[in-house]
């Protein structure tokens, strides 16, 4: 089963990482070392590493959120993320 999740929002940090605020849509499970695609429509936009996972501290209540790190420049804006039209999909 292939994870998917809708990103939500993006945070790019002063040390080059950038933080994707997701909501799961299936089991995603352990992800870190994993690789994902960033997708608009049926389009891959960009294949990244997950690096780590951060904690989210005002997640909506009944909402599954989770926050995913990577190091690699990812070129996605603050209102492209919050549209909710981009995916994550776990490789």
């Amino acid at each position: 089963m292939v994870a998917e999740m809708v990103v939500t929002n993006v945070f790019h940090l002063s040390d080059g990482s950038t933080v994707l605020a997701c909501e799961v849509q299936g089991n995603a499970g352990a992800l870190v070392g994993r690789r994902a695609n960033l997708v608009l429509g049926c389009e891959i936009k960009q294949s990244f590493l997950i690096a780590g996972e951060r904690v989210m501290l005002n997640k909506a209540i009944g909402e599954e959120e989770r926050a995913f790190e990577t190091r690699d420049s990812l070129a996605i804006t603050l209102e492209e993320a919050q549209s909710r039209r981009f995916r994550l999909v776990l490789l």
